[in-house]
């Protein structure tokens, strides 16, 4: 039975009718393993750049894997429609979770310039598995709680991130545990994974589907490719230049840091609500909502006199509870239109637009500090989310009927 017969008879993936709750624990096996492949993702992107360090490698062979690993993710997203298509999702996302392992026992094997080569798999195979478990969440959702499933999914995703990274942090995670523990987490998360799911929706979208087909990602709907955009440049931005801004101001290294916690917190308090309103309105206006909160936060920033750290917790903790959200919430628009028919090449074409927005994000940003000092990056998030702001009034208003969630 197809992916289209199936969700017709209401045996596939779509259950409609289903609570949030009830729903959520038929996904439990998949989440859990895509858990473990972010927990994974976080002790690598943690370790890496540590282990590198501790031995003197020069910054730009540094710069050079971080770089393989977005590139080798962009390709990814372009090419593992055609790959699922071909082989299957089973198979497909069998061989890019096996294939990231195998890399990760590699990187203790190889000399510091073959990880370059590695991470390149590792973004791809990474993309291709991302692809996949993503695109099922948001076909197994229904509608009227689509939001808050992927939200809730991508929530739990990042707090497993972050506790990997909390791992690497420490000097006993370091050397060849630093390699093995994460290569052991994705053959626990492709066990988890593969017998979890049930269906086939693997259809004539992406059957037979070669580059040609995989580069539709430019039929993305509109507002969510923005959106997934945005949060790309924005997020990637505030989680990773941030610290460097409050150093520049004058804040503690200890301080500076607590810049992203305070990022991670917001997202963590207001993903929920602003899912739950996204499930019983247009999700659109959220999103248009979020940028135009950035872009106030930020001017508010550019107001406060230095030395007053508080506030500057409390509005960083607002941007990313605003901003960071806009992740699941384009997501759940752009699958309020594909459906399942589409739903892997949706999801290779928003995240390769999300890998687009994190690669000039950060460049522009840090540009925009050396030439204008710590205000750069203030200015940087007002232009930016104002632009989109002023893109997404202007996409609502010319598609002219709502984009809420079909019912």
């Amino acid at each position: 039975m197809s992916c289209e017969e199936e969700v017709a008879a209401g045996t596939g993936p779509e259950r409609a009718g289903t609570t949030f709750g009830q729903q959520m624990l038929l996904l439990f096996p998949l989440v859990l393993g895509m858990l473990g492949m972010q927990a994974a993702a976080g002790v690598l992107g943690t370790g890496i750049p540590l282990q590198m360090a501790l031995s003197a490698v020069s910054p730009e062979t540094i710069g050079l894997v971080a770089s393989a690993y977005a590139a080798g993710f962009a390709a990814g997203c372009l090419i593992s429609p055609a790959l699922i298509g071909r082989f299957g999702y089973r198979k497909a996302l069998a061989c890019f979770v096996m294939l990231q392992a195998a890399a990760t026992v590699c990187l203790a094997l190889l000399p510091f310039e073959g990880w370059i080569a590695l991470r390149a798999v590792m973004g791809a195979c990474g993309a291709g598995a991302v692809v996949i478990t993503e695109g099922w969440v948001n076909t197994a959702a229904p509608a009227e709680v689509r939001g808050r499933i992927f939200g809730t999914v991508n929530m739990l995703g990042r707090m497993a991130m972050v506790a990997g990274q909390a791992v690497a942090a420490f000097p006993w995670a370091l050397g060849t545990l630093a390699f093995a523990g994460p290569a052991v987490l994705y053959a626990i998360a492709l066990a988890f994974m593969v017998p979890s799911v049930h269906g086939h929706p693997v259809t004539a979208a992406t059957r037979g589907a070669g580059l040609s087909r995989s580069l539709s990602f430019l039929e993305t709907p509109a507002v969510a490719a923005v959106g997934v955009i945005y949060v790309g440049a924005v997020g990637t931005t505030l989680i990773s230049v941030a610290p460097a801004w409050g150093v520049l101001v004058g804040m503690s290294s200890a301080a500076a840091a607590m810049l992203t916690v305070s990022v991670q917190i917001g997202s963590f308090v207001f993903q929920g609500p602003l899912l739950w309103l996204s499930d019983r309105m247009d999700r659109r206006l959220v999103i248009l909502f979020a940028a135009i909160v950035t872009a106030i936060c930020a001017l508010v920033l550019l107001a406060i006199p230095s030395g007053h750290q508080a506030p500057l917790f409390l509005i960083y903790a607002l941007i990313g509870g605003v901003s960071l959200p806009v992740y699941a919430l384009s997501f759940a628009t752009a699958f309020d239109h594909g459906g399942a028919v589409a739903n892997f090449r949706l999801s290779s074409g928003l995240l390769f637009n999300w890998a687009l927005g994190a690669v000039i994000g950060p460049t522009v940003a840090t540009a925009a500090i050396a030439r204008y000092g710590p205000e750069g990056l203030l200015h940087f998030l007002v232009l930016t989310s104002a632009a989109v702001a002023l893109l997404l009034a202007g996409l609502i208003r010319r598609a002219g009927h709502p984009n809420a969630p079909s019912k």
